[in-house]
């Protein structure tokens, strides 16, 4: 029979809830359906948040359900948004999941089996482009960059561009409306942000980006801190 091999969130992990597009259950081999079902609870008081039927891969809150591409996992995504500083479990039915031979994986009944907690927390900077303190030729910047470990929206305010020669504005942008005050543009998408100058940057010039503490937010409203150091996301061009 199928063994479980992993799972993702991983077993006692914590998980930002604007990151649960998928719950996945991977195995040793093969799967298929069987028949049954797949429960997400709340382990506050072990209600059931949603039931996932795995023949018609429907959840009863409107998520879905899917196996694998590679035909060893099953990945759910819940119909509504996760609690923030709140712990969940998945129980599997012991009919639920086969090998293509029909025997069954032997389910999971223990709460403490597979079980994370979801937090809501506000979104931090993982990266930039070009990187902090990197060198980037002048007709590459089509996009200056920032990546966010979790889903990211417009608050209010803006991101500027800085020539750090003199500290002056070269550029800013308002997240609300995507304009640049030089013709410049910003778009975000997911946990992305990225923003085009409207004119031509200087050879051999130094330039740093800061971001207001309102401008950047995760979908509840939990608010980037922003960058005010001229020295954490700062590049050269060549």
């Amino acid at each position: 029979p199928p063994e479980l091999a992993w799972t993702n969130p991983l077993d006692n992990a914590v998980i930002e809830v604007d990151n649960v597009n998928g719950i996945s259950l991977s195995f040793d081999q093969l799967i298929q359906a069987g028949s049954g079902t797949i429960g997400l609870y709340n382990a506050l008081d072990d209600s059931l948040v949603e039931s996932f039927d795995v023949n018609t891969e429907q959840g009863s809150a409107s998520g879905v359900m899917n196996f694998g591409k590679g035909g060893d996992s099953v990945q759910l995504t819940p119909g509504s948004d996760l609690i923030g500083n709140t712990d969940y479990y998945v129980l599997v039915g012991a009919t639920a999941i086969t090998d293509p031979s029909g025997n069954a994986f032997a389910g999971i009944n223990d709460p403490t089996a597979f079980n994370f907690k979801a937090v809501d927390l506000p979104p931090e900077l993982t990266g930039t482009s070009p990187s902090d303190n990197g060198v980037i030729e002048v007709d590459n910047v089509n996009d200056i960059s920032l990546y966010f470990d979790q889903r990211i929206q417009a608050g209010s305010g803006t991101i500027g561009l800085y020539n750090a020669l003199d500290n002056s504005l070269v550029e800013s942008f308002d997240v609300n409306t995507g304009q640049g005050s030089a013709s410049g543009v910003m778009s975000l998408f997911y946990g992305s942000v990225y923003f085009t100058p409207g004119g031509d940057l200087i050879a051999n010039m130094d330039y740093y980006v800061l971001v207001d503490g309102t401008a950047i937010t995760d979908p509840s409203g939990n608010a980037f801190a922003g960058i005010d150091d001229p020295t954490v996301f700062n590049f050269q061009t060549y």
